[in-house]
């Protein structure tokens, strides 16, 4: 894989409930173990397996994040449109 540079004009992208979680589940990953190198492909199946065995109230409660940062994201970037790469 090359490494990149991000543009540093280039607008990110709402962040949705399962990011949010996924970011969350990686930050306690971190907490737990902090001497232990995790490899971010074994962090991501480990958080989809704990996601798709959450209760709904978990999950509502990441789309109500995903919902904020939504509203944030719109304040911060008034007239972003999502437009994928071709």
């Amino acid at each position: 894989r090359k490494n990149k540079s991000k543009p540093e004009n280039k607008i990110p992208r709402p962040q949705n409930a399962w990011v949010l979680f996924r970011k969350d589940y990686e930050a306690n990953q971190r907490m737990r173990f902090p001497d232990k190198a995790l490899k971010m492909k074994n962090v991501s199946t480990d958080a989809g397996d704990v996601w798709r065995n959450q209760p709904s109230k978990v999950k509502r409660f990441f789309e109500i994040l995903s919902r904020l940062a939504h509203e944030q994201h719109k304040a911060l970037y008034p007239g972003y449109k999502y437009t994928p790469k071709k």
